[in-house]
């Protein structure tokens, strides 16, 4: 979305008014390569296979970039973790640590002033609200904002006010600093000793820093095999708490919770790693000075060790203050939870109400703040996106699409299916998805809100597809999801089946894409902590938080059909629950004012054939209905 900004709105919105203005792209650190970390990685004597790829693609491009940009690179999976030895980060990204940055040619400098000499700064949601959250200050100062997508907004604010601590949230930077003797590896604080030995420091000040490295190395497996206990103490918490039967079993950390024998073991075995690691974090100080002493004497490799070594303090002081906020000073305005995947027990915080933060960063200290979408209203009404994000006192417009989706939509809901909660949905779910891709010849989309029902849906109809010579893509299992709409654009007859984020950002305009099908409505999983935790703030949390998160959610998915005046097509949403439930008028009242239709499922493939090859008879002048109406059964 930035770079078609960048690249085509802002532009022709530019040309169209005639002004004369700059506009700059700026993205978060982790975008920008490093060049001292890079150099660093450059020079050392082994290199992992990801790693020498890596180096491999950016000796040829370092020479030619003027942003370094890693969306110029066009990384392989395998490539992204090299990428982190090698990206700008905070503590690394200072005067007092890089040359570069003193110098003025650090991409992260660069991009900064670019932003500040234009007139227009487009960023993404995750760097407006980690610049604030961070006070990182890579955006120059602004008094006017545009957020686009806002329905995202409280969403982002969430992931940037939310901490996830493990186990190897603490054992990577401790060694980082120290290594372990079982890996091998000498640590940045061994380093840091060995050049200050070639700094010819005085032998007593050695003396004194190799003591408290040793102390250091010490309290690192001391505090490891606390830390090991604490989350062993979460497992049993989570094997005695957590649902039967759960994919990722959950236990949210409210006050019974807490009152479990288990939690005292985490309370005291916490007490215990933190003991040790405030002892690391002191006794290292020292050392941190003397090589910040040689970085800012000009000292290369000191500069270079001096990041590592505060990168690593920083992801310490981060996890620990996150694992107290858990642990043993929950405040009443976040949500504490602890998971298990693969094996791996995680502890969580978020926040239970992001819209005070969002008043106290953007809304406040701004002179003007448009928050647009096309999917704010629900039934009409701002009502609810004002309440997630604080907006108060905000003047509204909603504005009225291009598309007469009248003639260019059927809305097609079948009668007798089950229930998507109800045994007995599945099969005929499958089939009718298959059903509407076979006579449309393809050109169809179907969206889930599970990973699971895909996959189901995938083995039921696979050998039907083929049969039908329509190719069958599906999301997290034929590649990732730009080469997918890639190949379902460049293929004649195909299915695609898609969730979580194909629901938006898929734009394919003209016959390419037919028919969507939505397998259930997008109403929010009961058990998700968050979730849970921020509907016991309503009064009736069903009809006041549950239904408006899902219909935004309904209407994101169902503009991915008409992206044109000219496309014309059919969704079919696979819950009769919309036309059969009491809130089902407010998804409908919600959705553009389109054909609907309610039928036999068995009906579903010839009234989608029907609709796009049916002459369209009305004037182009009629305007479109109001409300979506009923032709027939």
């Amino acid at each position: 979305l930035q770079d078609q900004l960048f690249e085509k709105d802002v532009p022709d919105l530019v040309a169209a008014m005639g002004y004369s203005i700059r506009t700059a792209v700026l993205k978060g650190r982790s975008n920008y390569l490093c060049l001292q970390r890079w150099l660093s990685l450059l020079r050392g004597d082994a290199f992992r296979e990801e790693e020498a790829t890596l180096l491999t693609k950016t000796l040829l491009w370092i020479s030619q970039t003027s942003t370094g940009d890693r969306s110029e690179l066009r990384l392989m999976p395998e490539e992204e973790s090299a990428w982190l030895r090698v990206c700008s980060q905070a503590e690394s990204c200072s005067p007092r640590t890089c040359p570069y940055h003193r110098e003025g040619t650090c991409f992260v400098v660069r991009a900064r002033r670019a932003a500040e000499a234009s007139h227009i700064v487009i960023v993404n949601h995750a760097l407006l609200i980690s610049d604030v959250v961070a006070s990182s200050r890579i955006i120059p100062d602004y008094d006017q904002l545009v957020v686009d997508e806002a329905h995202h907004l409280e969403e982002e604010a969430t992931a940037q006010l939310s901490s996830s601590v493990g186990l190897r949230t603490f054992t990577q930077p401790l060694d980082a600093l120290v290594g372990f003797a079982a890996r091998q590896q000498i640590g940045s604080l061994h380093l840091a000793l060995a050049l200050l030995r070639g700094a010819n420091v005085a032998e007593r000040r050695l003396a004194q820093l190799m003591e408290q490295v040793d102390m250091a190395n010490r309290g690192a497996i001391e505090a490891v095999r606390h830390v090991g206990d604490l989350f062993e103490a979460v497992r049993e918490l989570l094997g005695a708490r957590a649902a039967r039967g759960e994919l990722v079993p959950t236990c949210r950390l409210t006050p019974s919770a807490r009152r479990e024998s288990a939690w005292l073991v985490v309370e005291q075995t916490w007490a215990a790693a933190r003991s040790a690691l405030h002892t690391i974090l002191r006794g290292i100080r020292p050392l941190i000075e003397d090589v910040e002493d040689a970085a800012t004497a000009g000292h290369q490799e000191a500069a270079e060790l001096l990041a590592e070594l505060l990168r690593a303090v920083h992801e310490l002081e981060e996890a620990m203050e996150a694992t107290q906020a858990i642990v043993e000073k929950p405040s009443g305005d976040s949500v504490c939870w602890a998971s298990e995947l693969n094996g791996v027990v995680t502890l969580h915080l978020a926040p239970l109400d992001v819209a005070p933060h969002i008043r106290r960063w953007l809304l406040d200290p701004k002179t003007t703040v448009v928050f647009t979408s096309a999917t704010l209203s629900t039934e009409g009404s701002f009502e609810y996106v004002r309440d997630r994000l604080g907006v108060d006192d905000a003047e509204e417009l909603a504005l009225g699409s291009p598309f007469d989706y009248r003639r260019a939509a059927l809305l097609f809901v079948p009668t007798d299916l089950p229930e998507p909660t109800q045994p007995g949905y599945a099969r005929p779910a499958a089939e009718a998805i298959a059903d509407v891709a076979e006579a449309m010849g393809g050109r169809t989309l179907a969206l889930f809100t599970s990973y699971a029902q895909l996959r189901t849906t995938r083995d039921m109809i696979r050998d039907r597809m083929e049969r039908a010579e329509i190719v069958l893509m599906s999301q997290g299992i034929d590649g990732s999801r730009t080469r997918l709409l890639q190949r379902f654009k460049d293929t004649e007859r195909a299915l695609l089946l898609g969730t979580a984020s194909f629901w938006e950002g898929v734009d394919v305009v003209g016959g390419a894409l037919s028919a969507l099908l939505i397998a259930r409505l997008p109403f929010a999983v009961p058990t998700d902590p968050v979730f849970a935790a921020r509907s016991e703030q309503f009064e009736d949390p069903f009809h006041q938080y549950t239904v408006p998160q899902a219909i935004l959610r309904l209407k994101q998915g169902f503009g991915r059909l008409i992206r044109s005046k000219t496309d014309r097509g059919i969704v079919v949403i696979l819950d009769r629950r919309i036309v059969t439930k009491t809130y089902g008028p407010a998804f409908l009242n919600s959705l553009p004012p389109c054909t609907l239709r309610v039928a036999p499922v068995a009906t579903a493939g010839p009234a989608a054939s029907d609709w796009v090859t049916m002459p369209i008879t009305l004037d182009a002048s009629t305007s479109p209905s109001t409300t979506p109406t009923v032709p027939g059964s």
